[in-house]
Order: structure tokens, then C-alpha cells, then sequence
């Protein structure tokens, strides 16, 4: 479709990301990490390493709202990987493991982007927009 050069494609799964980046060259890719897939960190380490970089050629990882801690957007920033978030006012917050009541989700939504977020994952890009401009 000729969209390559504006898009970006994550999977939870290696071999999406693996086959796309070897069908269309260049294109921006990473993985996406929820509460489940936190507790495997040999996995996580694997795929954002150099050792995957030149196997998969992630650009980026996205992890559940709930799972950032103090200074993980600096780690993998200096991977070299930009960071998002997943899913910012989702409809359906079961793939979240906790639900997180709708104030602290605004907290955590200004503390993400003082850290220096890259992007958010969203249900409601209306709501999150008018959001991020008026906060």
C-alpha cells in the first residue's frame, strides 16, 4: 500500500516482526510487552538486545501502562529504542492485569511524559489529544 514510510508495526510475537522486516525492508518495528510477558526478563533482555538487533531490527517497545518503574524509559532509551505506552484509556482494560482507576491513569499518563515518553498507545486518540494539550 505504500505506507511503510509512515507507519510502525509491534507484535507480542518474534515472528511477525521477524517476516514483515524481511518483506519490507526499512520499516520501523518492536515488540510490545504485557504484565504476563514482564516476568520473563531473559526474553525481554533478548529482544531489545544488540544479539536481536541484528536477527530483528526493532526501532521501538511498548509495554502495559502499568508496568513502567522510575527509570524505565531512560533504560531503554539508552538502548537506543524509543518507548510507548499501551493502552491509555482502553475500552477493554483486561489485558492491563490490574485495572487502574481512571485519576491515577491521568497521573501516570503526566509522569510518562515528563520522563520523555515517545509515544502512547491509545483506545481514545480524541480524549488523549485534547488531554495532552490542555494538562
Amino acid at each position: 500500500m505504500g505506507v511503510e514510510k509512515d507507519v510502525f508495526i509491534t507484535s507480542f510475537n518474534f515472528w511477525p516482526v521477524w517476516w514483515l522486516e524481511r518483506a519490507y525492508p526499512g520499516l520501523e518495528s518492536g515488540f510490545s510487552y504485557s504484565p504476563t510477558f514482564s516476568t520473563n526478563f531473559f526474553a525481554q533482555g533478548l529482544m531489545e538486545s544488540s544479539f536481536m538487533g541484528k536477527i530483528v531490527g526493532s526501532t521501538s517497545t511498548n509495554m502495559s501502562l502499568n508496568m513502567f518503574d522510575d527509570d524505565t524509559v531512560e533504560r531503554v532509551h539508552k538502548k537506543g529504542l524509543a518507548i510507548g505506552a499501551w493502552t491509555v484509556f482502553s475500552q477493554d482494560s483486561k489485558w492491563l492485569g490490574d485495572a487502574i482507576p481512571p485519576e491515577k491513569e491521568l497521573e501516570i499518563i503526566k509522569d510518562l511524559t515528563h520522563r520523555g515518553i515517545d509515544y502512547f498507545i491509545t483506545d481514545d486518540p480524541v480524549r488523549l489529544r485534547e488531554f495532552l494539550a490542555n494538562y
